[in-house]
């Protein structure tokens, strides 16, 4: 299906709308077009090496032939390139500012915070900024050189805000209280609407083991945990990995996988290496929705260690499919996991502490009544709706 009617808001991010790079911005985007479906256009980047660069063309996201462009090429996986990609997006949204501009769409719907400061003197007339994590970016950036600039990364952008008309975060109240204190004043609480995270339930809901069994090519046996995103060090695999070593103690036929791919995927595999668990755990790299929910409800357990989230869209995946989550104490999880009931949330970092909770969440009795009853408040079908009512755009 391709679109004729005149588009009503653009969506400018630094990913490709289809897997690069795979994490918790690019699923909302894909989502954003989902449901809006002809009433968007997309800008953002290309792994296509064919495709021209700065040039409006047609692009087909969840089904929909939807207009594109192009601000730069990249390429995903592997090593990490010797210049941020948040700089490299930035530096090519200026440069593209007019190809942008041609389309002639005045309302904008932004969540990278280097996105936002590119264009945000470009004169649109409604411009909506959701926060999908609150934290610096540069406080826990792997380019030491970026860390002393972060707070005055945080003042330019807090005075990019100021362009936008809506304000949205996927986190709770707590959060977005200390992203106001973080502000020093440039930034009220009160203007910033909590927007949770959605789950596709056409895509993850509980399905039969056989099935799953069957189709991912796994006998029943020993439990099966599993991790899912982007494999970066804010993400945590180095404490998933450290808790799954006490966790062999007590489950030594336990095995442990990782779907999702990012710049530490190297790293994590020499450790998987070193420790001679090449049959114990595995590295699945990114993978479909439909594949991703086949493998947590095959899953006994799904973990996170984040350092940080705004609101986990894999909490909420695993739960739409009825699946206990053990999780570090991040935004949004306090309104997702009961203790005792569908996981548990661990302060602190130790990894003993993280694998004695996951293995009490393995003694849980009934997780996926709780899980089940939070993810229906979380539904796809209600992010049109709710976006519709916070942001008004022109009709």
């Amino acid at each position: 299906m391709s679109c004729d009617s005149r588009q009503r808001f653009l969506i400018i991010e630094g990913c490709d709308y289809e897997s690069c790079p795979p994490g918790g911005q690019l699923n909302f985007a894909r989502q954003l077009v989902g449901q809006y479906r002809c009433e968007v256009a997309l800008v953002g980047v290309t792994t296509d090496p064919g495709l021209v660069i700065g040039r409006w063309t047609v692009k087909t996201v969840a089904g929909v032939g939807v207009p594109f462009l192009a601000f730069r090429r990249r390429s995903c996986g592997g090593e990490r390139s010797r210049v941020p990609e948040r700089l490299k997006d930035y530096l090519a949204l200026r440069k593209h500012r007019d190809a942008i501009l041609a389309a002639s769409i005045r309302d904008v719907f932004i969540q990278s915070p280097e996105v936002l400061m590119a264009v945000s003197g470009w004169g649109w007339e409604r411009l909506c900024y959701l926060f999908s994590g609150v934290e610096n970016p540069l406080s826990m950036s792997r380019y030491r050189w970026s860390r002393p600039v972060a707070r005055a990364f945080d003042r330019r952008f807090f005075r990019a805000l100021q362009s936008a008309q809506t304000l949205l975060a996927a986190a709770d109240r707590e959060a977005i209280e200390g992203l106001a204190r973080r502000s020093a004043g440039l930034l009220s609480e009160a203007r910033i609407a909590s927007f949770p995270t959605r789950v596709d339930n056409a895509v993850f809901f509980p399905k039969p083991r056989e099935v799953v069994d069957r189709r991912l090519g796994v006998v029943e046996g020993a439990p099966l945990l599993l991790c899912c995103g982007r494999i970066s060090r804010e993400k945590g695999w180095e404490l998933i990995l450290a808790a799954f070593a006490h966790f062999l103690s007590d489950h030594p036929e336990s095995r442990l996988c990782f779907v999702g791919d990012g710049e530490d995927r190297g790293a994590l595999q020499a450790e998987i290496m070193k420790k001679g668990w090449s049959r114990r755990v595995w590295i699945l790299g990114f993978q479909p929705p439909d594949v991703v929910a086949d493998w947590m409800n095959r899953a006994d357990l799904v973990v996170s260690g984040s350092y940080r989230e705004g609101w986990p869209t894999v909490v909420l995946e695993a739960m739409a499919c009825g699946k206990a989550v053990v999780s570090t104490r991040v935004s949004g999880v306090g309104g997702m996991i009961t203790e005792g009931e569908n996981g548990y949330i661990v302060a602190s970092r130790k990894p003993r502490d993280f694998a004695e909770a996951m293995t009490k969440a393995l003694r849980l009795r009934d997780p996926a009544t709780t899980s089940l009853a939070v993810a229906s408040r979380y539904a796809l079908t209600s992010l049109k709706r709710d976006l519709d009512r916070l942001w008004r755009r022109a009709k």
